[in-house]
């Protein structure tokens, strides 16, 4: 049980940072699998225009909604995790 925790936790570890990473770059609608980290996971991710209005009812430019997916396998049993977040890029 230790070492799935431990194996959870880096992947958590691992998504945080592929979020920070996004955070610095620009981010463009689509889709794409991102670079190897050396960890042995998998990303993949997933960018759209968020459908957001403001209070004058109007559309809110430079609203991303991106979701980086993370694979990998752990004692032979395909594992997956994804994390959403809500980017703004003026």
């Amino acid at each position: 049980m230790r070492r799935w925790n431990a194996t959870r936790s880096r992947s958590r570890s691992a998504l945080n940072n592929q979020i920070a990473l996004l955070h610095a770059a620009r981010v463009v609608p689509g889709e794409q699998d991102l670079a190897d980290d050396g960890t042995g996971i998998l990303y993949h991710l997933s960018v759209e225009q968020a459908q957001m209005q403001d209070q004058k009812h109007q559309p809110v430019p430079n609203m991303y909604n991106a979701t980086i997916t993370a694979k990998w396998t752990f004692r032979n049993v395909p594992q997956e995790r994804d994390v959403s977040e809500l980017i703004y890029q003026p």
